[in-house]
C-alpha cells in the first residue's frame, strides 16, 4: 500500500493564507497572525494529528507561496519577500517533510511563484523536492505510476461557476483522447481554483484540491463573491494498492462571511437613531421663525404689524 498526500494553494505570505506562528519576517519582527490565519493554523494542526505517520509521496501542487501581490501593491501580504515566504512555508511543512519519503513540487501560477518559478524553485531547494529531468525542483506536469495507478498532476485547470465537476470531467476526457485508450486506473489531481471536488467514475478519479487560503478581496470583487467563496479548506490523501484508489478527505469548513448588524431605533429609543435625529430636527425647526423677506421677522410679525396699523386708523 502506498499513501499519497496532496496539498495545493497554501499562499504563504498572504494575509488570507496560512502562516506559521513565531516566524520572524524581513522586518525583523515576528509576523503577527490575524484571526483568519489563526483559524487556518488550528485546522492545520488538526490535520497533522490524524494523518498517517508515514507518507510515501507528498505532492505540493503549486502556489505554495503568494509572491509579491503586485496588482494590489503588496497590501494584502503579511510578509513581502517571496524568499522569506518560502522559508516560512518550509517551516510550516516541516512536520510533513519529516514523515514523507518522496517530495514533489508542482509549479504554480507565475503571478505567485515568479515568471520563471524562481521563488518556488527556491522553496524546492529548501525542502529538497525531487528534481525533474532538467534538474529543476518544480515540475509543470507530473505523470507518475504508483502501485498500478497512473497519477496525472498539474496546478491549473479550467473553472466552472455553476457545475464544479465539469472541468474534471473534461480533464478525464482530454486524457482519454491523448492516450486513445482507456488507461485503467487513472487519477487526475489539480489545484488552482481553491474549490474541492472529487469525481469518481470507477476506473478514473479526478480531484480538485481545496486551498489553505481564505477568500480575499480579489475573489470578492472580480467576479461574484457568492460564487468564489470556497466551502472547504484542507487536503486529500490517496491510499493506493494494487490498482485500487481510496480517497481520504481532510476538510474543514471555510468561515462564513462577516455579517454586520444595524439596529433600528424607536421614537423613545437611542439618541443616535434616525427617528431621534429627525425629532430633534423638527424641534429645532419649530423654534425658528419662518423665513420672510430680508429685514422681516416673518409672516406672523407682519400680521401683528397690520393689526396695529388698523387700530391706529380707527376713529
Amino acid at each position: 500500500m502506498t499513501y499519497v498526500l496532496a496539498l495545493s494553494d497554501l499562499h504563504v505570505g498572504s494575509r488570507f493564507g496560512i502562516f506559521p506562528s513565531g516566524f520572524v519576517g524581513t522586518s525583523g519582527a515576528e509576523v503577527r497572525l490575524n484571526g483568519g490565519q489563526q483559524y487556518l493554523l488550528e485546522c492545520w494542526e488538526k490535520m497533522l494529528a490524524v494523518l498517517p505517520q508515514n507518507i510515501d509521496l507528498l505532492l505540493l501542487v503549486g502556489d505554495i507561496i503568494d509572491g509579491q501581490n503586485l496588482k494590489q501593491y503588496s497590501r494584502f501580504l503579511c510578509e513581502v519577500d517571496p524568499h522569506a515566504q518560502a522559508r516560512a512555508a518550509a517551516r510550516l511543512l516541516q512536520p510533513l517533510l519529516e514523515r514523507s519519503g518522496e517530495i514533489i513540487l508542482i509549479r504554480g501560477s507565475s503571478y505567485h511563484v515568479g515568471s520563471a518559478a524562481e521563488w518556488e524553485e527556491f522553496l524546492g531547494e529548501v525542502i529538497q523536492a525531487r528534481q525533474g529531468p532538467d534538474g529543476r525542483r518544480t515540475l509543470p506536469w507530473l505523470l507518475c505510476e504508483v502501485d498500478g495507478v497512473l497519477l496525472d498532476v498539474a496546478h491549473r485547470q479550467s473553472y466552472s461557476m455553476r457545475s464544479r465537476g465539469w472541468p474534471l470531467e473534461r480533464e478525464i476526457g482530454f486524457a482519454l483522447e491523448r492516450m486513445d485508450r482507456t488507461p485503467g486506473a487513472y487519477c487526475i489531481i489539480r489545484g488552482h481554483t481553491h474549490n474541492f471536488h472529487l469525481l469518481d467514475t470507477g476506473d478514473q478519479i479526478a480531484v480538485s484540491l481545496p486551498s489553505w487560503k481564505l477568500q480575499d478581496e480579489f475573489a470578492q470583487t472580480t467576479i461574484s463573491p457568492n460564487r468564489t467563496i470556497p466551502r472547504h479548506i484542507g487536503a486529500v490523501g490517496l491510499e493506493i494498492s494494487g490498482g485500487e484508489i481510496n480517497a481520504h478527505k481532510y476538510l474543514f469548513r471555510h468561515p462564513e462571511p462577516t455579517v454586520i448588524s444595524i439596529a433600528g431605533g424607536s421614537a423613545g429609543g437611542d439618541s443616535g437613531s434616525a427617528s431621534a435625529r429627525g425629532q430633534r430636527r423638527a424641534d429645532d425647526e419649530g423654534d425658528r421663525p419662518t423665513p420672510g423677506r430680508v429685514g422681516d421677522d416673518g409672516p406672523a410679525t407682519r400680521a401683528r404689524t397690520r393689526r396695529k396699523r388698523q387700530d391706529h386708523a380707527s376713529p
